[in-house]
């Protein structure tokens, strides 16, 4: 049996990969993926799992998957979604096959198929959806520039902040993605908002990020957001 090593101890690894990805100073790319890569041997230890820790396995492989994908290496996700069929058994359970619809989504939005992407995530809105599921649909409607869904699903993620903290799986392994994600969805409304032609709007909302995150407490990589935004001198 696989035991703590994998139930707890690796899945402090994605949290620790995504605290590189940004890290104060700047987003260490190499440093992030370094760290998901130490996980990815999750997969492997599916094929000789026969317990309770074959489910902990694959939601770990996802989130890692998941984290991979944001930091632009599809390597990973490509091994997840692709997987024997014995590790295809446990898409039984409807936790994990909500995590491969995301992961799956996600691939196909940066594929440039946003529509394909929101054709694999809505038939999991039913109001008990995980969090991540409303993140992945609503970067799939910002692909598609349709900003009003798009926005909707901002302002659903910020109503629900809460549930990025508390929602279970592979050891609470995307509690730290899902909370990272709870603040940024504040951001990103800005972006949608001044895609949608809303400056007034943008500009409150970057404001309502600011608030907690002061601009002298930003790395590089929310800097060069920020600056996108148009608030380089605000």
């Amino acid at each position: 049996p696989l035991g703590m090593v994998h139930g707890y101890g690796l899945a402090v690894m994605l949290p620790a990969g995504l605290a590189t990805r940004y890290r104060v100073r700047h987003a260490d790319i190499p440093g992030a993926l370094s760290t998901i890569e130490a996980v990815t041997h999750a997969l492997d230890a599916l094929e000789a799992s026969t317990g309770g820790d074959s489910v902990g396995d694959a939601g770990l492989a996802m989130s890692s998957a998941m984290l991979a994908l944001r930091i632009g290496d599809r390597t990973l996700s490509s091994k997840v979604v692709r997987s024997p069929p014995k590790r295809n058994q446990l898409m039984l359970h409807p936790t994990l096959r909500e995590q491969f619809a995301v992961l799956r989504a996600e691939e196909l939005r940066l594929a440039g198929k946003p529509r394909e992407a929101v054709d694999v995530l809505l038939p999991f809105i039913t109001g008990h959806e995980r969090y991540q599921t409303r993140v992945a649909l609503m970067e799939a409607y910002a692909g598609l520039k349709d900003l009003r869904r798009a926005l909707e699903q901002s302002k659903w993620l910020k109503q629900r902040r809460g549930l990025a903290y508390i929602e279970q799986g592979c050891g609470q392994c995307v509690q730290a993605l899902n909370v990272a994600d709870s603040n940024l969805v504040v951001l990103r409304e800005a972006e949608l908002l001044k895609a949608a032609g809303n400056a007034e709007g943008a500009s409150q909302a970057a404001a309502n990020f600011l608030r907690p995150w002061p601009v002298g407490m930003l790395n590089d990589y929310f800097k060069v957001r920020r600056v996108s935004l148009g608030l380089a001198s605000n």
